[in-house]
């Protein structure tokens, strides 16, 4: 396979991947009316933002070395798909900032607790039993049935972060896992709580 095509073939599984996981956290912080689940769709955004200009300009290189209008064409559409697929689940994230609806919250809750999977956001604090541990060492997929899809770590994003991934003060984890489970994950992760 082409050096180049390697290149367009990686970017667009990251995009796919991206634009799932910002939708994803774009139901969630509907369904639970969560604004710090919001702000992360936000951020997430502008890492997408970044990616898709990166894909674009893959594209272009492959349009000098082989003129292949056609299959160029073809590609910048899906990446205009996808960046659109980002922009609605952004446009949610900023409607959900936008709401004061406490009544609301308590229902979409109930709603939330009798579905499946969610995804949800918690800040690690420095008396959380997880700061400085390993994922592994933490113990906190396996005893909640949880799994940390993503970590932010200032403007750093770790997208599946392995087992052997260190949690520190101040990472924003993104676990998806049944929402039994979602008070809990912010109860550990602040330190209120251990696992």
């Amino acid at each position: 396979m082409h050096r180049v095509e390697i290149g367009i073939e990686q970017s667009l599984i990251e995009m796919k991947n991206k634009v799932e996981l910002m939708l994803d956290l774009a139901y969630s912080a509907l369904f639970l009316q969560d604004k710090e689940i919001a702000k992360e769709v936000l951020k997430l955004e502008e890492y997408f933002d970044w990616l898709y200009t990166q894909f674009q300009l893959v594209a272009l290189s492959i349009f000098h070395e082989e003129g292949g209008k056609s299959d160029i064409l073809g590609l910048i559409r899906l990446g205009t798909h996808m960046e659109a697929l980002a922009d609605t689940a952004a446009k949610m994230a900023e409607t959900i900032l936008k709401l004061n609806i406490p009544l609301g919250k308590k229902l979409f809750r109930l709603v939330a607790e009798e579905g499946e999977e969610f995804v949800a956001v918690a800040r690690i604090e420095e008396k959380s039993i997880l700061c400085c541990k390993t994922i592994e060492d933490s113990e906190i997929e396996s005893k909640l049935d949880i799994r940390i899809i993503a970590v932010r770590r200032n403007n750093k994003w770790f997208f599946d972060p392995p087992n052997d991934f260190t949690l520190m003060k101040g990472d924003i984890i993104i676990v998806r896992g049944y929402a039994e489970a979602l008070d809990d994950i912010g109860a550990i992760a602040n330190g209120s709580k251990r696992i």
